[in-house]
């Protein structure tokens, strides 16, 4: 729990949102990476919306690949995992709230 971190404690005591960032991908292609951004200990939350045709997120590094259509929302460790995101059809916007 973040409060019980001792560096953090004072932080959660002024911020008043559960997460720390936001970043919004437009109609494009993410290659296999991973965002050393994050902490390694906390989910961030993925999801995709628009009038797209389905998209494939990739996970090599465990050998997942899932549809990923719009109004998908997927918790991801995204500093642990290498994921990546196929290029689709349309108008998508992927949110990555950390």
């Amino acid at each position: 729990m973040m409060g019980s971190d001792a560096n953090l404690e004072d932080v959660v005591k002024l911020w008043y949102s559960i997460f720390n960032g936001a970043q919004v991908i437009s109609n494009r292609e993410t290659p296999v990476h991973r965002d050393n951004n994050s902490r390694s200990e906390w989910y961030d939350l993925l999801t995709t919306v628009g009038p797209y045709q389905e998209a494939i997120l990739e996970l090599p590094g465990v050998g997942l690949r899932f549809r990923y259509r719009s109004g998908t929302v997927i918790g991801l460790l995204r500093r642990v995992l290498s994921h990546g995101v196929s290029d689709a059809d349309g108008e998508g916007y992927v949110w990555h709230i950390t």
